[in-house]
């Protein structure tokens, strides 16, 4: 690992062995930041043709580095690729066929759950009918109990006994109502060996406007991004730069 004022390797050979790639490395970077603490700036054509040869064996260096890196990662990597594939044939059908068996389950689910949303507002239907009605005989009762106060011959007793008929439907509906209601909210699938499954709400981002999205958000550093990347596909195919992307030319070594 190199910071910016020191470097550190691992040693991957014995002591006996000739020095690696990466133990050349540590010693070529004490050499080369020697060099840099002492030319600050490049000042002269003398300077300039040293920090050339610094440069090329820099550049060697670096090579040799990895290529010893690769020498020692690549028959892992190679090694994981052949068992990435293995598993991967063998995951790769059965992956398919579960996408299947989920399609069919969800698809139940939402019939499922369709079913028990009907059963549902029609238990509330039900519910909201029981309540006006009571509401209506407790309504007939007060004043049948005023009447009879008024000295009206009225059979309370049966105008009472249809009220309570009537509370007591009201309750039986409402609870109905609220069990419908827990049902439909709770759709789900048992059994198995592992907890029920049911449908969860996801959410499906899409561009509707992106000019509109633009000027709202402006060029963030990742549409900047994303835009400088779809640009260069557009110079390639149409041989021009879209409009509102600009290539500037910047001399580096």
């Amino acid at each position: 690992m190199m910071t910016s004022d020191t470097m550190t390797v691992e040693t991957f050979t014995g002591s006996n062995n000739p020095p690696s790639a990466l133990e050349d490395g540590v010693s070529f970077y004490k050499d080369l930041s020697a060099f840099l603490a002492d030319h600050p700036a490049i000042a002269n054509q003398e300077d300039a043709q040293a920090a050339k040869l610094w440069l090329d064996r820099s550049a060697a260096t670096l090579k040799a580095i990895e290529a010893e890196r690769d020498g020692k990662v690549r028959p892992l990597n190679t090694e994981v690729k052949r068992i990435n594939g293995v598993y991967k044939a063998g995951a790769d059908p059965l992956d398919k066929l579960v996408s299947v068996l989920k399609s069919r389950i969800a698809a139940f689910l939402n019939a499922e759950e369709n079913r028990r949303r009907a059963i549902e507002a029609e238990a509330k239907r039900k519910r909201d009918e029981a309540e006006r009605i009571a509401l209506a005989k407790i309504k007939a009762e007060e004043e049948a109990k005023a009447n009879a106060d008024a000295g009206e011959v009225i059979d309370l007793g049966e105008t009472i006994a249809d009220t309570d008929a009537a509370i007591d439907e009201a309750r039986r509906a409402a609870n109905l109502a609220r069990t419908a209601e827990r049902d439909a909210d709770n759709t789900r699938i048992g059994g198995g060996f592992s907890r029920a499954v049911g449908l969860r709400t996801v959410e499906k981002w899409s561009v509707t406007d992106a000019i509109g999205a633009l000027l709202e958000m402006g060029a963030t550093p990742g549409i900047e991004d994303e835009i400088v990347k779809a640009a260069r596909a557009y110079r390639k195919l149409h041989g021009k730069l879209p409009n509102g992307v600009s290539v500037t030319e910047e001399r580096v070594l």
